[in-house]
């Protein structure tokens, strides 16, 4: 049986957990719908946001290390949950 082939943007949306690309600036740059939801908004909204801003005010500082040191030397980790 041979499946159908799925769009990027199609299979990007099929992801069930939220996901989101942040450049090495820390901008948003592309988020799925499930991210989206998460904030209760739609996804061009996201788009040009700074990610720290997504982040909770308490650790908002150490977020901004820890992508600092991600962008120096991408390593793949679970993100806090």
């Amino acid at each position: 049986m041979r499946l159908p082939v799925m769009s990027a943007p199609d299979l990007w949306n099929a992801i069930d957990d939220g996901v989101a690309l942040v450049d090495g600036d820390g901008v948003v740059c592309n988020v799925n719908r499930p991210f989206a939801a998460i904030f209760g908004t739609s996804t061009d909204k996201l788009i040009g946001v700074p990610v720290e801003n997504l982040v909770h005010d308490s650790t908002r500082r150490r977020h901004i290390g820890d992508r600092n040191r991600f962008t120096e030397a991408p390593i793949r980790r679970a993100m806090a949950g």
